[in-house]
């Protein structure tokens, strides 16, 4: 049987099934060309439900992509963060001997290798909450104070970077089931990243929407320049590990940050315009 003949014969069957009154129909279509001739035999509602089944196996099948990524990426991280760590605790306890010991050499050279290892020791522990994420409890909590207090948290550096955080709608919002420390942390890598886009200052605009009552989606736009120089079709990339755009950036801050999203069963997703600013859309599921 030809692909037209396949189309025009589920096409039939859908009209036949519609008009005998309202119903729950699945079809299962994989195949691209079929999709493309089955629209010419639907009527407009018919189409609407399948884009909606279309839509609806592209995001389980990015989800499984998703969490099969996290599941490798956490096996790689647990095996470089032990292989850091146990060099990196004799480094430190060698340097304070040595800073004891020896005379003559300045004190902020030694301040600086501390500092250096404790970077280090940050980014090993961002590598094992990758790897394994500290089981914590999830409890009922108002997403509007989570990032108020962000907000309050992340003002004065704000204040020193000559950022605005302005934020929007977000009195009233609903309860959400969530670790809210974790919640905050993302927040946090997100306000963090949308004032390094911006070296000279400008606004973050961190506002709140209901599109439906089960959900609730949290915007953080910057007025930086946008993610410079990459194309659309790369920004899917972000959030993969040791992907940044930023020149001293580690990329494991966004990784951590959707990992966690994820986790809370919600979503992340980029809008980046160059020269015209970054939008990081967040949804989660509301009670």
């Amino acid at each position: 049987m030809k692909v037209k003949e396949i189309a025009s014969h589920i096409g039939r069957l859908l009209r036949e099934a519609f008009g005998k009154g309202p119903q729950s129909i699945f079809v299962n279509i994989s195949r691209p060309f079929i999709v493309i001739y089955l629209r010419n035999f639907l009527s407009p509602t018919e189409k609407i439900l399948l884009q909606q089944n279309i839509t609806q196996e592209n995001q389980n099948k990015s989800k499984l992509l998703q969490a099969e990524k996290l599941t490798a990426v956490g096996q790689l991280a647990a095996s470089i963060a032990h292989e850091i760590r146990n060099p990196l605790t004799s480094l430190k306890g060698f340097i304070h001997l040595i800073e004891q010991a020896v005379s003559g050499v300045s004190k902020s050279y030694f301040e600086i290798m501390k500092d250096e290892l404790k970077r280090i020791e940050l980014i090993t522990s961002e590598l094992l909450y990758l790897a394994k994420p500290q089981a914590q409890e999830f409890k009922d909590e108002h997403i509007g104070q989570i990032i108020q207090d962000v907000i309050l948290l992340m003002g004065s550096q704000a204040l020193m970077n000559n950022v605005e955080l302005r934020t929007s709608r977000l009195e009233n919002l609903p309860v959400v089931h969530c670790v809210g420390a974790q919640l905050k942390q993302v927040f946090i890598n997100l306000i963090k990243n949308a004032m390094e886009a911006m070296p000279d200052g400008g606004a973050i605009d961190i506002v709140a929407s209901r599109p439906s009552a089960d959900m609730i989606v949290i915007q953080v736009r910057d007025e930086g320049k946008g993610i410079s120089g990459i194309p659309q079709e790369l920004i899917s990339k972000i959030g993969s590990p040791f992907y940044t755009t930023k020149e001293n950036g580690k990329g494991l801050g966004m990784m951590a940050t959707q990992q966690i999203i994820f986790y809370h069963k919600g979503t992340l997703e980029i809008s980046s315009r160059e020269g015209e600013g970054t939008t990081i859309h967040i949804a989660l599921p509301a009670l």
